[in-house]
């Protein structure tokens, strides 16, 4: 793994590279020089997971795809430098702790489900991304046991706000809110 691009960033970051396929789980660590190799892969598609010997935020490729017996495939994962923060909570501003929440690259304007960085809240709803690359995203949060829900507060990912990142601009103070389900709406 190295970063994507030099000039704004140096060095590599220690971690874990795991690719999860129909044959199972592969892991590796990322060298000194930023590089990584599996061998062994059965043809097929992989999800590719970096995830930072701190575990604070994991990078997600879901689809590299390793066509034939021998062949290889290109990876990486882009890094960044940029803190992006904010917290999630109900309506009444309860804070949620434990929900998933995801980074999903959004460069078109559009919702793109294939590459996606995330993280989870901590036991006061915050959560913090580390790490991340200047280019426009969609944020969302996955509370346990409901549905995703996009960046400020709706289920509906055409109803989202676009945020973007800026290369040396950290950016916090974002909030997903958790919207009533339906069913909590009677009396």
């Amino acid at each position: 793994m190295r970063f994507v691009s030099p000039g704004t960033q140096t060095g590599t970051v220690a971690g874990t590279i795991t690719e999860s396929g129909s044959d199972g789980n592969h892991k590796t660590r990322v060298a000194a020089s930023g590089w990584y190799e599996l061998k062994g892969l059965a043809p097929g598609d992989y999800r590719e997971t970096f995830t930072p010997d701190n575990n604070s935020t994991e990078f997600v490729s879901l689809k590299v795809n390793i066509p034939v017996n021998g062949s290889c495939a290109e990876s990486g994962v882009r890094l960044g430098n940029v803190t992006v923060s904010g917290n999630v909570s109900d309506e009444s501003g309860t804070p949620i702790s434990g929900a998933e929440v995801f980074l999903f690259y959004s460069l078109d304007g559009h919702f793109h489900p294939d590459v996606v960085q995330k993280t989870r809240t901590d036991v006061d709803g915050r959560f913090s991304f580390y790490r991340v690359e200047a280019a426009k995203f969609i944020l969302s949060a996955e509370p346990a046991g409901s549905e995703m829900i996009f960046f400020p507060g709706t289920h509906d990912v055409s109803k989202t706000q676009i945020i973007e990142v800026y290369n040396g601009k950290p950016l916090s103070g974002l909030s997903v809110r958790v919207p009533r389900s339906p069913d909590r709406n009677e009396p």
